[in-house]
This record gives structure tokens, C-alpha cells and sequence, in this order.
């Protein structure tokens, strides 16, 4: 999902699998916590579970059929 995310306006991401990449992004949350309430009151997801599940079953469908 970090295509959605904007670094410190919407989300934070780090490497998959990188705990220490967890850890800063928790340490910023914490020494921070304005930021983090900030950023929850102005993000914004257009799309909801349901809207990307069906999209994500398209393209499944999408390729099956050209099988």
C-alpha cells in the first residue's frame, strides 16, 4: 500500500521484513504523537476495503481468463 503513502503527511512507511525500520517509525509516533493525530485528521482514503478487493479480484479475473 505505500504507493497511497506521502512520507509524514498520510503515513510512514518502512522495508518490509526491516524491524529496525518498524522501530523508527514507532519511535516517530511516539516522540511525536501531534504529528501522527495531524496526519489522521487530514488523510483522506478514497477507496474503500471493499472497492479495492473487487479491483484486486478484476485483475485475478483478468488474467485467469487469458489462460
Amino acid at each position: 500500500m505505500t504507493e497511497f503513502i506521502e512520507e509524514g503527511k498520510n503515513g510512514y512507511v518502512f522495508p518490509m521484513g526491516s524491524v529496525e525500520g518498524l522501530e523508527k517509525v514507532l519511535k516517530k509516533i511516539i516522540d511525536n504523537p501531534e504529528s501522527s493525530r495531524a496526519m489522521f485528521k487530514t488523510t483522506e482514503y478514497l477507496q474503500t476495503n471493499e472497492m479495492m478487493v473487487q479491483q484486486i479480484l478484476a485483475v485475478y479475473e483478468s488474467v485467469m481468463s487469458k489462460r
